[in-house]
């Protein structure tokens, strides 16, 4: 299925504060361009940040437990799958969901989750410039 926009019927209510004063807008849809390219599949429990012009998604649970990574690029409103390469020791990070990811400088730290057995405990970040995931530590008790 090749679907570019999505429209979507909700009644959204946003509340804007300035100063004392408050607005109530009433939203009845709402469209969602979903872009070009193969999209993840539909997930929760993934990870998400923003860098540069580009969202980046990794892993989640869609019925199985995922450590894919996708880019959506703002500027040409595109997916893509990254395919990335492991650091000399091939480290990878294992398929997981409610894991935490932030970004740093040129880095994404993503810490934990869960790989649907056990809460997992490990750390990595993934270089934008060079398209690499690193271990960093395995924190154990």
């Amino acid at each position: 299925m090749d679907l570019t926009e999505l429209m979507i019927f909700m009644n959204i209510m946003l509340i804007i504060t300035h100063g004392k004063r408050c607005y109530v807008q009433v939203i009845n849809s709402l469209s969602v361009y979903l872009g070009a390219g193969t999209p993840p599949t539909p997930r929760h429990s993934h990870s998400a940040v923003v860098y540069e012009d580009s969202m980046y998604v990794f892993g989640g649970y869609d019925g199985h437990y995922r450590n894919d990574f996708y880019r959506f690029n703002f500027v040409t409103n595109s997916w893509s799958q990254i395919n990335l390469k492991p650091n000399g020791n091939g480290v990878w990070p294992k398929s997981r969901y409610r894991t935490s990811t932030t970004v740093y400088k040129d880095m994404m730290f993503l810490f934990g989750g869960h790989d649907g057995a056990r809460q997992l405990n490990d750390f990595y970040c993934f270089n934008f410039s060079k398209h690499q995931h690193y271990l960093k530590v395995i924190i154990s008790y």
